[in-house]
């Protein structure tokens, strides 16, 4: 990808942040909660000490707050945590349920 594609690309992704902001905000807090939250285990702490050393964790500072993501990571998630549903999901698929789960599921936008 060339410079200007690249420029292009980065223009239109702050763009989007800006126009979504509510909707941006309440992934990017629900995100770094689940990064808390891996943090404070022992791979999550492995894996924070080879960040720290590594000037990639200032250079990505450096975009994020470009991109205009700065302080949406300290806002409290509101809803369920990304690492969450993908466990609900995966709990749903490995059901031998799953189909008459999906058959009594209430359409999208016809209320519960």
């Amino acid at each position: 990808m060339t410079e200007p594609e690249l420029l292009v690309l980065l223009g239109q992704l702050r763009n989007a942040i800006a126009a979504e902001r509510p909707k941006v905000a309440a992934l990017v807090s629900a995100l770094a909660a689940d990064g808390r939250a891996f943090a404070a285990t022992p791979e999550g702490r492995r894996w924070r000490e080879l960040l720290e050393r590594s000037d990639f964790l200032s250079r990505a500072r450096l975009l994020w707050d470009a991109l205009g993501l700065g302080g949406l990571a300290d806002i409290a998630p509101d809803g369920p945590l990304p690492s969450q549903l993908v466990r609900v999901l995966a709990d749903v698929a490995k059901s031998s349920r799953l189909e008459t789960l999906l058959a009594t599921l209430p359409l999208l936008g016809g209320g519960a």
